[in-house]
């Protein structure tokens, strides 16, 4: 990341593909390192689940981690597409080695409203086939009154989850993807604000505080 702009080669150090199983083709969401050991996703990507797999976008060995702290579970007879706001969950890969992390923007967005987010995630790309990756621009429209991120301009269905949006002229982390829009229009959407992560109990405020010192 530089900047004004946003280098994908440099920003996919930072992005995971979260895997149910050992197996790429289980693709269900994407992650970002965001402290040493520690990646974020979001709660419903992992949904029902206690331990998924990474593989790091930028190559290298894929690591076993455990879900220890995530949104509260969508109510019984919620009509709500949103998962309970913020729709984070933190993974702790205890045998990866070191590698790099995002800095996040960790306090609420002040951003400008014609600020442009680049992400970079695992979005469907083609029915039937494994999802290589692929970036995103998103305009920031502002923020919505229980706090979600309102986003414009074109999202990837399905895969694209959890993907880490960066303010390019900050040079950090603002957001992470966590739903499109409903209906016919699949341009913009959601995102959890990276401030939230403190809705996680103390486990995401001690992350908050590791990703100060390390990113």
């Amino acid at each position: 990341m530089y900047a004004g702009g946003v280098d994908d080669w440099e920003l996919m150090k930072f992005v995971l593909r979260v895997c149910k199983e050992r197996d790429e083709a289980t693709t269900a969401g994407t992650g970002v390192w965001v402290a040493q050991g520690w990646a974020l996703t979001c709660a419903h990507v992992v949904d029902g689940l206690d331990r998924v797999w990474l593989f790091p976008a930028a190559g290298g060995s894929e690591v076993s981690a455990k879900v220890k702290a995530r949104s509260a579970p969508r109510p019984d007879g919620d009509r709500s597409q949103f998962w309970p706001f913020p729709d984070l969950a933190l993974l702790w890969a205890a045998e990866v080695g070191e590698h790099p992390v995002a800095p996040l923007h960790a306090v609420r967005p002040v951003l400008r409203v014609d600020c442009l987010l680049h992400g970079w995630g695992y979005g469907l790309r083609e029915e039937g086939v494994v999802p290589a990756g692929s970036p995103v621009n998103a305009s920031f429209v502002g923020s919505e009154g229980d706090s979600w991120l309102n986003l414009g301009s074109g999202f990837v269905k399905g895969g694209m989850s959890g993907a880490p949006l960066v303010d390019p002229m900050g040079r950090r982390v603002a957001g992470v993807v966590a739903m499109c829009r409903l209906g016919e229009r699949s341009d913009g959407g959601y995102a959890s604000p990276m401030y939230a992560l403190g809705d996680l109990g103390d486990t995401g405020e001690e992350v908050l505080q590791s990703n100060v010192e390390q990113a």
